[in-house]
C-alpha cells in the first residue's frame, strides 16, 4: 500500500521543503565522506587519512515528519600561523608643512601641518608596534622615510618603539619656501 502525504496548509508545503532539503543534504555528507582536517587543543595527532566516522538516523515521529540526526566524529590537529609586516611611513617635510592646517600661511596659534602629522604618526606606531609580544617580537616592524626636496630614510626597520617616536618628534621641515620638492 502507497501512502500519500496531503499537503492542505501553506506552511506544511514549507516543512515539506525543508525535510527534502535536510534528506538531500544528508545524502550528499553520506556519498562524499571525504578526510577532514578539524582543528583542536590538546587532541592527539593520528591518522589525518581516515575518514570521519558518521552516524546518520532519520525517524519517523508518525505524523508525517521525521527526525534527523547526524554525527560526526574523527581526527583533529592543532594549527597555529604567525604573520609579519613591515610598515614604511612616508613624511612630507618640505617647507609647506610649517603652515597650519588652515590655508597656506604660518598660524603661531594653531598647529603647523607636520605638528599634527607627527602625532599622528607617534599614535600609529605605538597601536602597530603593540602587536609584538615576547612570542613574536618582530611580529611588526616600522620604518621612516621623509621627503622634502629628496627622500631620506630618517629611521630604518625597527621594533623599538620609543626610538622611532624620537625619531619622528625630532623631524624639521626645509628652510627655503622655494618649490624644491613636497607635494605642492
Amino acid at each position: 500500500m502507497k501512502k500519500t502525504l496531503e499537503w492542505t496548509h501553506p506552511a506544511l508545503h514549507l516543512v515539506q521543503k525543508a525535510l527534502v532539503a535536510a534528506v538531500a543534504i544528508i545524502a550528499a555528507v553520506g556519498l562524499f565522506a571525504l578526510p577532514v582536517t578539524a582543528y583542536a587543543e590538546d587532541a592527539p595527532v593520528t591518522d589525518l587519512t581516515t575518514a570521519p566516522a558518521h552516524k546518520k538516523t532519520a525517524t519517523d515521529n508518525g505524523d508525517g515528519t521525521y527526525k534527523i540526526t547526524l554525527s560526526v566524529t574523527g581526527n583533529s590537529v592543532q594549527s597555529t600561523t604567525t604573520s609579519h609586516a613591515d610598515v614604511i611611513v612616508v613624511m612630507d617635510t618640505s617647507y609647506s608643512m610649517n603652515y597650519s592646517q588652515r590655508g597656506d600661511y604660518i598660524d603661531y596659534y594653531r598647529p603647523s601641518r607636520l605638528s599634527v602629522a607627527k602625532d599622528a604618526v607617534n599614535s600609529l606606531a605605538e597601536k602597530l608596534l603593540a602587536n609584538n609580544t615576547d612570542d613574536n617580537p618582530d611580529a611588526v616592524r616600522i620604518s621612516l622615510v621623509t621627503f622634502g626636496g629628496y627622500a631620506t630614510t630618517s629611521k630604518s626597520f625597527t621594533t623599538d618603539l620609543q626610538g622611532f617616536q624620537t625619531t619622528v618628534t625630532g623631524l624639521k621641515t626645509g628652510s627655503s619656501r622655494e618649490a624644491t620638492g613636497g607635494t605642492n
